[in-house]
This record gives C-alpha cells, structure tokens and sequence, in this order.
C-alpha cells in the first residue's frame, strides 16, 4: 500500500506539472492536408475513445463517470452501462462488447454492445489505464502502477505478465500479427514486442510523456504525445515521425479506424476530436461538367455533384458582369463562373492558380486556394456559310489581263483552299483555277491575277469553296460574268507613255491585231536597259508587260510585230528620281552646347540607292553639306546667349533632297554658363496587349542618359493584379541601351494576380503580379523596372574572356527613384535574351547557359537557363536583379557519347556545374545513385547552397561534399532522413525517395506543379507497392505528369542510375 500511494504521489505530482503547462492550449495546427473536427458534446475529461468496425465511436467520458457511444457523425450519443467510476480506458471487439478500465477500482469490466451484461474480468492489477483486444479475445491491460504489461483470456483467465523495464505504461494496442504496442509513459517511448513479450524495440524519438498509441492495418503507429499536445505518427519502424495535428489541451488516448480516420480523447478541451486526411481537390477538369455556349442553345446551369466537391454554374457575357438572358448568340464570347465547394474530407487549399482545365476554351482562372472558377469561351459559332457579295471587273471592255478582285460577306480562312475558275464557253467547261491570290480588307477580299484573255470574249467567273474563319463553306458556287474589249485591228501597245518613281513598276498591254495586220508574235526590247527593265521579251498573244524603273531617266520601249507590215510601236518610259526618306523615330541631336559651338549628330536617312550627302540648315539657312556615310557635324562660330534651330537633309545621287529632316533647338551659353538643349524629340509609342486587346503607350526617350521609358497607368496595373495578362513591346530605339518600365508599385502586391511582359530588343521580363509582396512601402510608391545592357569594360578580364561577344544585361528596381534591391524567392520573373548562337553553339545548344554576376565578378550559373531555337533567345527564371550574361560552357567525359541517348542531358547538367562527374574525366552513367549524390544534384539543380557552417545536421553527414548539403536539406524540411538523425547518404535510393525529395524540395521552393495530367496512382498496377510517408508527393507528381512511370508501372521501389538522374534532371530545367 506505501509503494501504491508513493506512486499515486508521483503521478499526481506529475500531472499538476502537466496541467500548469498545458492549461493555456496553444493554436491548433495540422500538418498539410489533415484536418481536426470536434465530434459529439456534453463530455467532460474524456480519456478513452475506442471505434468499431461501422465507425460508431466509444468514449470514456471520465468526469461524468459515463460510457458513451455516437455514430461515425458523432451523433446518437448514448450512455452504456452504469455504476462506473472515473473509467480511463476503453476498447471493442468484434462483437462490439465494452471493455473498460476502471483504475479507481483497479478492475477491467465488459459489457455487450447494448451496455448489458456487466462482467468484472481477472484481478491483482494496480490502477489499469488501457486496455486492448487482439482477434482470437485475448485481452492486454496496461498495467500502470505494477509498471507491467499483462494479458488474460476472453474470460479473464490465465493472466500473464508480458515484457519488463516499463515506467508507468499508460497505453497499450495490439497489432494484427499479435504484436504489442506500448505507451512506455514515464520512458517517454513507445515499445513493441512480439506475442510472447519479447523482442523488446523502442520506436521513435522525441515524444514526451505518451499516453495513447494506437496501429493501423499498414503498421502506422499513431501516439497521443501528451507532453507536447499532438498527435504523432511513425512508420512500423519508428522512423519518419510526423506532427498530425498540434494544439490539444491534454490528449489522453487515440485510436484509428480502417479508413486511416483517427480519433483523440482531448481530455481537457472535453472533447472528442478526428484528424481525418483532407485530400486537394484534383479533379480540376471541367469539360464534362459545363456545358459550352453554342449558337442558339439554352445556357446550361446544373447543379455539379461530384466526388470532391459541389458546385453551381452561372453565365455571364465577356465582360464577366452582365448575365446571359435567353439563348446564346451569334459570334459572341461568354463566361462562365463555376462556383465549387469541397466535399467532406476534400479541400481546395493548395490548388494553384489558373490550374482548373477546360479543353477548348480560351482561358480558365481561380486565385490560389479557391474553387471560383471563370472559364472564357471562344466566340459562338457562326452558322451562316459565306457568301460571295461583290466582284470586278464585271460588263464590257474588260482588259484581257488584270485582277480579279472577290468580295466576301464575312472574314475568311485565309488558309483553307478555295478555287476561281474562267471559262469561255458560258460555263460549260472551265480553264484550271486561277493561281497566286492573296488576302486582304481583314480577309474579306481575296485578289487574284488573270491573262492571256481573248478580246471580244464572254468569260463566266466560278467561285468556289472558299471557307469562313468558323469552317463553313461556300454553301453553292458564286458565278460572275464579264466580257473583254475589242481588240484593235492594228497591232497596238496601251498606254504609249509611262512615267513613275525610281524603283518602282509601271506596265503596258500589247494587242496582236486582227485580220490582214494580224502579229504572230511581237518582240519587246528596251534602249537604255540602265534605266528600265521588262517583264518579257517577246509575247505571241495578247497580254501585258511590266516595266521596272532602275535609275533615273528616259527611254524608249519599242515593240516590232511580226505581221507582214512589220509594224512598230513606242513606249515612251519616263523614270522620276525620288528623294530619300527618314526612318521613324528619326532625330537630330545637339551636345556640347557652349557660347560659340554645337555638336550635331542624326540618324542615317535611307535610299533606294544610297545617300550620296547631308545639308545642314541654320535657322532655315544652309550652312554646310557633308557626306552620306556621316551622321554627325560641330557648328562653329555660334553667338553666345543665343537660340538657334538645326535641320538636317538627305539628298541622292539624283539630286533629289528631302524637305521634312528632324530639327534641334539649342541656346549657347551665355558668358555666365549655363544652356539649354531643347531637341525636337521624334515621339515613339509601345504597343500594348491588355488580355489580347490592343493599346499604345507614349515613350520618353532621354538620348543623354541613352535610355527610354514607359508608364503602366493605374487602369492597366489593376489588370495585373486583377488577374489580367499585360504584354509591352517596346520597339528598336537608335542610340538607347536601357529601357525601363514605371508601374504603381501597389499593382505588383498582389498574390494569386496576372502578369506583366515587357519586351525590348535588349530582352524581355515577365513579372508577376507579387514581384514587390513583401516590400515595404511597396504599396504606396511607384516602381520601375529597367533591362539595359550591361557594361563588361569593369568586369575581371577572365570573366569578360568568359562572356566573348555574348549578350550582358543589368537588371534594376527603383521605388520612387531609388535603386532598391530586389530577392522575392516566391515571385520568380522570367527573362529572355536574344541570341544568335554560333554553328558550334548550335551543333551543342545544351550547353548555352545563363551567368549571374555578383558583386564580386565572380561567375554564378543559373540552372534554369536554356536556349530556346523556337523563339531565338535564352531563357531563364530568377528571384533577384542584377548583372546576367548568356555564356558557353561545354562540359565532355570519357564515358559519354555523342549517340548515347543520355548525352544531352549530361551535357547539360554538366555545363551549369550541377555534376562534375565521378573523377578521372569520367560520369559513370550506369552507376546506380546514391541517396547523397542524389540530394547534391537536386540541390544544385534549384540553386539550393549548402550551409557551411551547419549548427544542425544528420549524424552521418560527415565531412565530405555532401555534408553542407545535407544540413541545409535538413534545415529546409526537404529530409527528415530515415530515422534516429541518419540521413543514409551511402544507401542506393529508390524512386519514391527521389520523388518525395524532389516534392519536398519543390514545395520548400514554391514552385510544385499545377500541371494536370489526369493520372493518379490508381492508373498503375504497383500503385500498392508505394509507402505511405511517399503516397502525397507521388500522388501530385504522377498528376502533374513529373512522373509517369513504364508499363502501367512506377516502380517505387526500385532504383535510379546517374543517367536517368540526369534526364530527370534534364526534362525539369530545360523545357
């Protein structure tokens, strides 16, 4: 009785201490993907919770000296038995009958599962906490204060002591293969041991004070930590421990039922509790549900009822705003809103934006973690097929060559085939179709050439099969009809006389005659071929000839006609000089203004031929000339104080000049100083697509500081952070090599937005709408954000060796004009830098890779970084701003072969440092990964730096390369390693390893893809072989398609060879 009450004390004294901690509960929080719900009410100090096979849920419910029991839902509460004392633990049977611990009473009672039929079963035990039933009735009694484990038959027979070493064990359950689990409760472990009580393991690490456990049909083990207020969960090995759910005020007991569901007796938020898994919603393909909008159909809005999650359709016109009323429209773009809310154990946290899917429509959008989705739709169908609403020529006198010209009653398909036949013969039979037609009016009129005409002819013109942009066609043939002019009885040419422009043509129609003066054929020949050029040289029927006008002058074209007179005729060809012309955007420029001088400086004008000279005006007054290869000229001699206006003209061998060259204003200095240079600046515009609409935006261009700015207005930066897509093209400015972009910085805060595209011919940047989240002060200044070309004159010559000719950006950022830097892990912006790579760099473009600069001029390879043959430019994704060049960095082993089909992917895992190889220039790529040279590659391949001082790593890290890695994957959540502070860097990994380091890296990043596929593990027949620590990362990596396994398998458990480590690699960086 002394050692009894001693222990009492001790537990006592134990529990006032674990009050006064825990009696303020901390935040409930759960891993991802669990939740917490609260079942039933009314109980008060709950210790032991049991579930039967149907789910109904049994409840010590301690303080009110009651057995209770309610539905899966926690509904039906019902008292069961009676006459109980503050019983703690509780299991079921089979059978459903009761068992419960009664420790005031020291006693182990039963009763049926109507509460009936109470039975104390066997004795001697000291205040007995838990109680567990194995398959054959056998029933395991937590034996608290004899610190035993004992186990009796189903009529409390034949007791046996199990095991030894235990301190106050508190809990105890019992797997399928007999195996028992302990609450080793004052060792703070839990133990397990075999049938018999041997083989004693301790499992797990870091759990304090563990009151409950419970195991489920895989060998999960689940613990009520008590001293912690959570609910842990180890593998059968006691490895891979994780934090369910946090937050209880007192967790006394757990069970788990065969869905994996677990229940927690909560003891001092009086409270049943489930952590049930809450899967993200997956099903995000929306075909099957919403219905398209089609031209006089009936909007369809049914009430969505699937798997995952409920939902309502509305429709609305493109605007988003205004509802659809009656059926839907011709040729018009409709909207609809979904809106979806998840079903239980479903939740639509974690979805990323814009990942819902609807094939054939033109945009699908949701903000991160919402179930609101807007599908865009193409316009409606027209279903009117195309008709044919005008042609020419049509009536008499047609010339016998020349254009027909068909107009359509609506937009064409510019590519489909569609035919224009002639025929003389009234329609009976045709000539083959016409050739060499083009488009134009927005493809409404389609042009095409006819010659070699008959004179005095009726020709029928067919039109057919010609479809509209919707791929409708011509419903019937369109004919038209015309007749050709008289041809003239002397053989003639019309007109006698051409006069056009220096590089451009004319033409002339030639007629053979008819009767005795009738030509067999007529020869064409020029006199002066140095000023004009001809089509044909001889023509033996009617038809027309083109005339080009080479260089400035006059010539005859005579025409000889083979007929028995021998006739002739002239064309007289007149060819006019024209002037050169300036570019857009040209302009003249004044520097170095002072009293007396100004140095001018234009862009080159252009010319058919050349420009031959340059005047310079004064105030209207030519004051000098200069030659065509010369663009810039010091005026002397200026008076001080004084304001002058400069033009400059362009003139041409020919003599011609132009009239409209661009002007500058200056003002010398006065003999105090100072002046003030006023060009008369050209005005350039960027074109702007706001969600495909198009726009203009006004630049400002200063030539002193060689740059060119744009200003996003508040309009277009609320498309951004509303969600809308913004795209800026800046066009080529002579003279400029940084261009900057000004937005409201407040249209760049905006998680879950759209995004912003500025292009220039330097490069262009993408960037998110959350690029400045984070910023302060962000919201209330406005922003710009430059890309020029970078300087390499200061750069260490090894690096400029390095960069050659090769393209060097600079990125910046300024709020309200200053230079502010730019890191937003989170919100990376995507880069592209035009680039024409050499025949060598093609020949190996994997090895085309991207350099940032840091402050040191040390070079540091972006992993990302690839060249893009499609687009001509190199691409990369970064979180921060400054200096980027576009470099070559072939890396070659002995081991690898240009025909291997893994050498691209070495090849390019190899230039951005991701892989050195094994030694000896050799890569091994038939050498199966380990587990450490598998996280170094990962981590290199995201741009992951070890740590290198690490105050915390895996006891086996040692003092290697891998080390620093290790810590940092450690630090960053990537690896928990594989149990008691082991990481197993040596261990071959197997592809769930990799993949679940690869999610874990990923999601550390936020970068886990969004991507669809439309697989599940349910589509490959080994799907069971896959652990469940690996279940959540393969699960959305076979989903996004990172993974798709070979013949319907995925092989979890197999492993990987640095080759196909590489292509891994390869296919994630490189697209």
């Amino acid at each position: 009785m002394m050692r009894k009450n001693l222990v009492s004390f001790l537990l006592a004294t134990a529990l006032i201490m674990q009050i006064i901690v825990v009696i303020i509960p901390a935040t409930p929080a759960y891993a991802d993907g669990w939740v917490v719900t609260t079942l039933g009410s009314g109980f008060n100090g709950p210790c032991g919770v049991a579930v039967d096979s149907s789910g109904n849920i049994y409840v010590a419910d301690s303080n009110n000296y009651a057995i209770k029991r309610m539905d899966a839902s926690g509904n039906n509460i019902t008292t069961l038995g009676s006459g109980f004392t503050y019983p703690l633990g509780i299991t079921v049977d089979s059978s459903r009958n009761i068992y419960v611990g009664e420790p005031t009473k020291d006693a182990i009672k039963r009763m049926d599962a109507s509460g009936n039929n109470i039975t104390t079963l066997g004795s001697g035990f000291d205040h007995p906490e838990s109680i567990a039933v194995d398959s054959s009735g056998n029933i395991y009694v937590a034996d608290t204060y004899n610190n035993v484990i004992k186990r009796m038959d189903a009529n409390g027979n034949n007791i046996t002591e199990l095991g030894s070493g235990f301190w106050m064990p508190f809990g105890v359950t019992v797997d399928d293969s007999g195996n028992i689990y302990v609450a080793d409760t004052y060792n703070n472990v839990i133990k397990r041991m075999d049938a018999s009580g041997n083989n004693i393991t301790t499992l797990g690490s870091g759990i304090e004070y563990p009151w409950g456990v419970a195991v489920d049909s895989s060998g999960n083990i689940y613990v009520a930590d008590h001293g912690n207020n959570a609910i842990k969960r180890m593998d059968a090995s006691g490895n891979n421990i994780t934090t369910l759910a946090s937050g209880f005020n007192g967790p006394r007991a757990v069970a788990v039922d065969s869905s994996g569901n677990i229940y927690v007796a909560d003891e001092w938020n009086h409270a049943i509790k489930k952590i049930s898994w809450a899967t993200t919603v997956n099903a995000r393909a929306l075909d099957s549900l919403v219905t398209a909008p089609g031209t006089g159909a009936t909007p369809s809005t049914p009430a969505i009822n699937q798997a995952q999650y409920t939902g309502t359709v509305a429709w609305y016109e493109s605007d988003g705003i205004t509802a659809v009323t009656g059926n839907f429209a011709e040729s018009t773009v409709y909207a609809a809103k979904v809106t979806l809310s998840a079903k239980a154990g479903y939740t639509f946290t974690g979805v990323a934006p814009n990942s819902f899917t609807y094939i054939g429509a033109t945009s699908v959008t949701n903000a991160a973690d919402s179930g609101t989705v807007t599908i865009t739709f193409p316009a409606t169908a027209d279903i009117t097929p195309p008709t044919v609403t005008g042609v020419t020529p049509d009536g008499a006198g047609v010339s016998i060559s020349g254009n027909i010209a068909i107009t359509f009653s609506e937009a064409m398909d510019n590519t489909a085939a569609g035919a224009v036949y002639l025929s003389d013969d009234g329609g009976t039979t045709y000539d083959p179709a016409l050739t060499g037609g083009s488009w134009s009016a927005g493809d409404t009129v389609y042009t095409i050439p006819y010659s070699g005409l008959s004179y005095s002819t009726a020709y029928t013109v067919k039109i057919q099969g010609f479809e509209d942009v919707a791929g409708h066609t011509m419903a019937t043939d369109s004919t038209h009809s015309f007749t050709t002019c008289v041809e003239p009885i002397i053989p003639s040419v019309l007109p006698g006389t051409l006069t056009f422009d220096k590089g451009s043509t004319a033409s002339f129609t030639i007629a053979l005659g008819q009767g005795a003066s009738m030509a067999t054929s007529a020869d064409i020949t020029v006199a002066n071929g140095g000023i004009a050029s001809v089509s044909q040289t001889q023509v033996t029927t009617p038809d027309t000839i083109t005339v080009t006008g080479l260089s400035v002058g006059t010539t005859d074209i005579t025409v000889v006609f083979n007929n028995t007179a021998a006739t002739t005729a002239t064309v007289s060809v007149t060819v006019q000089a024209v002037p050169p012309t300036w570019p857009s955007g040209s302009s003249l420029t004044a520097s170095g203004v002072s009293r007396t001088n100004a140095a001018l400086t234009w862009t080159a004008a252009q010319d058919i031929t050349a420009v031959t000279g340059y005047k310079l005006y004064q105030d209207g007054v030519e004051i000098d000339m200069v030659a065509g290869d010369v663009s810039n000229h010091t005026v002397t001699g200026l008076s001080s104080a004084t304001s002058y206006t400069f033009q400059v003209q362009a003139g041409n061998a020919d003599g011609q000049w132009t009239t409209n060259g661009p002007t500058v204003t200056v003002q010398t200095q006065s003999s105090g100083g100072g002046s003030r240079n006023t060009p008369s600046k050209p005005t350039y515009t960027a074109d702007v697509k706001v969600d495909g609409a198009d726009n203009t935006l006004t630049i400002t261009v200063n030539m002193d500081t060689s740059s060119a700015a744009v200003n996003v207005d508040t309009q277009q930066g609320n498309t951004i952070s509303g969600g809308g897509n913004v795209a800026i093209t800046m066009p080529s400015i002579p003279g400029v090599s940084s261009y900057s972009l000004g937005i409201p910085g407040a249209c760049l805060t905006t998680p879950g937005g759209g995004s912003l595209t500025f292009k220039t011919d330097t490069g262009s940047i993408t960037i998110p709408a959350d690029m400045l989240a984070g910023i302060s002060g962000a919201e209330g200044r406005n922003a710009a954000i430059t890309i020029g070309q970078g300087d390499k004159s200061g750069l260490p010559d090894s690096v400029k060796a390095a960069i050659g000719d090769r393209p060097l950006i600079q990125l910046s950022l300024t709020l309200e004009g200053k230079q502010t830097d730019w890191n937003n892990p989170d919100s990376p912006v995507t880069i592209s830098i035009s680039y024409t790579p050499t025949a060598a760099e093609l020949a190996n473009p994997e090895s085309i890779v991207i350099w940032y600069i840091d402050g040191s001029g040390n070079l540091v390879c972006i992993p990302n970084g690839h060249y893009d043959p499609a687009t001509g430019t190199v691409t990369f994704s970064a979180t921060h701003f400054s200096f980027y060049a576009v470099s070559y960095n072939p890396v070659s082993f002995n081991d690898v072969g240009s025909t291997d089909w893994y050498y691209k992917a070495v090849s390019f895992i190899a230039a951005r440092g991701i892989t050195t190889g094994t030694g000896s220039g050799t890569f091994s790529p038939d050498l199966v990964l380990t587990r450490a040279d598998f996280l170094v590659m990962l981590m290199k391949a995201y741009g992951i730096a070890p740590d290198t001082n690490p105050a915390d790593n895996f006891s086996d890290a040692g003092s290697t390369y891998y080390t620093g890695y290790l810590a940092a994957a450690k630090r960053l959540g990537i690896s928990a390693g594989v149990g008691n502070n082991l990481y197993a860097p040596g261990k071959e990994i197997t592809r769930q390893e990799m993949f679940t380091l690869l999610y874990n890296a990923l999601k550390a990043l936020n970068k886990l893809p969004a991507a669809d596929s439309g697989k599940t593990l349910e589509n490959f027949i080994d799907q069971g072989d896959v652990a469940i620590w690996a279940t959540e990362a393969m699960t959305l990596l076979v989903k996004s398609g990172m993974v798709s396994g070979s013949d319907s398998k995925l092989d979890p458990t197999g492993g990987s060879t640095r080759a196909q480590m590489a292509q891994v690699l390869y296919n994630l960086l490189g697209r």
